[in-house]
């Protein structure tokens, strides 16, 4: 089982290179050319959970409404994808997230698992990942 492109680019989300984001961990060289590289996995999912704290602030506050926002039809089969998100994270697509719990986490690893596949993501990303990810975060939110 090899590692998917997002492993390879501690990306897991596949988080699309844009040069006015400028990521916390983001490689100083990259040469993806389509998704943007970072230097080890937890700033992959910091970023991914970050992007999902937007989204939910501008109101795609629910599974289905961030999975149209993430995987658009002409791309993905979307449909598909947010049945298996929604499924991952073990809420209705359609019910409203609450952002102070840990269910935009529990998203993220939904969209880690569709994107790379459940065993990939399960041999390449540990728990300890995703923890680390969330206290760069928690971090972040207390820096002055």
């Amino acid at each position: 089982m090899n590692p998917t492109r997002g492993i390879h680019n501690n990306n897991p989300g596949n988080l699309e290179l844009n040069p006015a984001n400028k990521w916390d961990g983001m490689s100083r060289i990259q040469n993806d050319g389509r998704f943007v590289q970072f230097i080890a996995m937890p700033y992959g999912l910091r970023a991914l959970i970050k992007t999902l704290m937007t989204y939910h602030k501008k109101g795609f506050d629910t599974v289905a409404k961030i999975i149209n926002r993430w995987a658009p039809d002409h791309e993905n089969p979307t449909d598909d994808y947010v049945r298996f998100v929604a499924a991952s994270a073990g809420l209705d697509p359609d019910a409203v997230i609450d952002p102070d719990s840990d269910e935009l986490v529990r998203v993220a690893k939904g969209i880690v698992r569709f994107e790379n596949g459940p065993e990939v993501a399960a041999r390449y990303i540990s728990e300890d990942d995703w923890s680390e990810a969330v206290d760069l975060l928690v971090e972040e939110s207390h820096a002055v």
